[in-house]
Formats: C-alpha cells, structure tokens, sequence
C-alpha cells in the first residue's frame, strides 16, 4: 500500500521554481490537442515537453525570452526535455500508476488528500 503523491508539484526550470497541480480533465484534453496539433501523429519527448508545459505553464515562454518553444536552441531543447522527463512526468507517473490501481492507496493516504 503506498500513500498518495502530493497534488502539487514545483518544478525548477533555468533557477526560476514553477507551481505544478496534477493536470485536470480539460487541461489533459489541452494537452494532447496540443501534441496532435504540434507533431501530426509523430511524438517526440519534446513535443510531449511542450505540449504538458504549454499547458500547465503558460508562464513559462514568456520566461524563456522566445516566441515559440521552436526557438529554443538543442541545450535549450534537452533541458527542458530534462526537467520533464526528470521532475514533471516522474510525479505524472506515480499518479497515473494510482489512478489505474486505486486499491493500493492506503487510508492514510486518502486522509491526507482530502482538500
């Protein structure tokens, strides 16, 4: 039995800390319109990068001084796939491995999630 994660996530990008909730329904149909809309079938860790930040970060461009996550050049690029895969999508997966499988969450765990 494992406890809920936390609902929200920070996550740290170029030194500045950004505020993460798990995504709701219409920010995860957000999300992958914005992956269909981006890539035509043809996914990509950075495309995935972009789409969830996109989303859930709109601050974020206007943070990285570009017009379009386009802009960014491959040590830009990787960084940002980096920080997904590493900080944002590790906790996206705890998550997602739960809500396939609640049977495992714990009461406590429950408890501790009510808002």
């Amino acid at each position: 039995m494992s406890k809920l994660p936390e609902r929200t996530k920070t996550i740290s990008i170029s030194g500045i800390n950004y505020s993460v909730k798990f995504p709701n329904n219409l920010q995860l149909i957000n999300i992958e319109s914005e992956k269909n809309r981006l890539s035509n079938g043809d996914y990509s860790s950075f495309l995935y990068t972009i789409a969830t930040f996109s989303v859930l970060i709109p601050q974020l461009i206007k943070d990285l001084n570009v017009k379009s996550y386009m802009d960014l050049d491959i040590l830009e690029q990787n960084t940002l796939t980096s920080v997904y895969i590493d900080q944002y999508y590790s906790w996206y997966k705890e998550w997602i491995d739960i809500l396939s499988n609640p049977s495992q969450v714990t009461n406590e765990g429950r408890d501790n999630q009510v808002e």
